[in-house]
């Protein structure tokens, strides 16, 4: 099986195009509330970029790096980390639905890792809905391990 050829960039909200163009790709990708709400639990449905930015970026936006992964200049998948005092959190992945079980995910946690390793981070960490077995099973696979688990939640993370 040959990999699929990806490109990943740095997002950056603040330029119109690129606001312009994910704009559109996550009203498509968040058409469906139960997708919305796996990726991003305190987003309200229908999605809005704007509110959406203001919550999760707007005041940490110095501390949170989020990439895209595309092919064929199609951007297929995204993802965030933060960078914490201790360790790097990661949030908000997501694959196209057409593109999963191709190892795109992967490929974006394994960049985001690299960005916290680049700011000296070493520990990762990220909460999953626990409903969201797919997720849990997919960052099982990709080393993290249950730190601490609530009524909706649970906290893993992973050391490299």
């Amino acid at each position: 099986m040959n990999p699929i050829n990806l490109i990943f960039k740095e997002v950056n909200f603040s330029k119109n195009d690129e606001y312009r163009k994910l704009d559109s790709i996550f009203r498509n990708w968040f058409s469906n509330p139960k997708t919305l709400n796996f990726v991003s639990p305190k987003t309200v449905y229908p999605f809005q970029m704007k509110d959406w930015i203001k919550k999760n970026y707007s005041e940490r936006a110095d501390n949170v790096i989020s990439i895209t992964a595309s092919k064929k200049n199609w951007v297929i998948g995204y993802g965030s980390i933060s960078i914490g005092d201790n360790a790097a959190n990661l949030f908000h992945l997501i694959v196209d639905k057409k593109h999963r079980c191709k190892g795109i995910g992967s490929r974006i946690v394994n960049e985001l890792e690299k960005i916290g390793i680049k700011r000296n981070r070493n520990t990762f960490t990220l909460q999953v809905l626990k409903k969201n077995q797919l997720a849990i099973d997919f960052y099982k696979k990709s080393g993290y391990e249950k730190l601490k688990e609530s009524i909706k939640s649970i906290k893993m993370v992973k050391t490299i």
